[in-house]
């Protein structure tokens, strides 16, 4: 008997010509509906356009660059992409890159969109002006970051409702191997001084 790389167990037996054998399996069998579901979710995933670092995630400011580089440095986390980094390392990467944009960018008003104003602008402007961030450049900042270092991120738009008020937001989600989608919301963080990564 031997198991494959799926799990699957193969049993052979050799048998005289004409003759029979009767075999009795005793045991579970364990049937995963599943998987192919989650594989094709996974070639998804894995395509570039999830990290791409253009056009509003094109990070090219290099002082902001260096600057990271050396503040993912003080953590510990070095290498330029997250396929370089061990579970443990990836985890401190995606908090510690959060934390460097709650800390980096000033938040002006939590509720003003581009939705509402049509103003987006990308990822080097909100670095050109820290003190008076929109939620995007919340998401534009922690996007071109994960991004740079091969993790599949997309934003998000809806609604949320706070304090008995409703009104349109953007987040967004980061692409862990072992994980899944992950949300992390760095401008509701800095607004509301609550954790939002976890």
């Amino acid at each position: 008997a031997y198991q494959d790389a799926e799990g699957n167990l193969f049993f052979s037996y050799e048998l005289d010509s004409n003759s029979e054998i009767d075999v009795k399996i005793n045991g579970q069998i364990e049937v995963d509906f599943a998987r192919e579901a989650r594989e094709k979710e996974l070639e998804i995933f894995r395509r570039p356009i999830l990290t791409e670092t253009k056009g509003y995630w094109s990070l090219t400011n290099e002082y902001e660059l260096n600057r990271l580089k050396l503040f993912l440095g003080r953590q510990g986390i070095v290498g330029d992409s997250i396929e370089d980094m061990d579970k443990e390392t990836r985890q401190n990467f995606y908090e510690q890159s959060y934390r460097y944009v709650v800390e980096r960018l000033k938040l002006v008003d939590f509720k003003s969109t581009s939705m509402e104003s049509y103003s987006r602008q990308g990822v080097d402007h909100g670095i050109e002006n820290l003190n008076s961030a929109s939620p995007e450049d919340y998401v534009d900042l922690l996007t071109a970051i994960y991004r740079r270092y091969s993790v599949p991120t997309r934003m998000i738009e809806g609604y949320v409702s706070m304090l008995g008020e409703n009104f349109y937001h953007s987040w967004l989600e980061f692409w862990d191997e072992g994980e899944g989608w992950q949300s992390v919301d760095p401008a509701l963080e800095y607004y509301s001084k609550g954790n939002y990564f976890d």
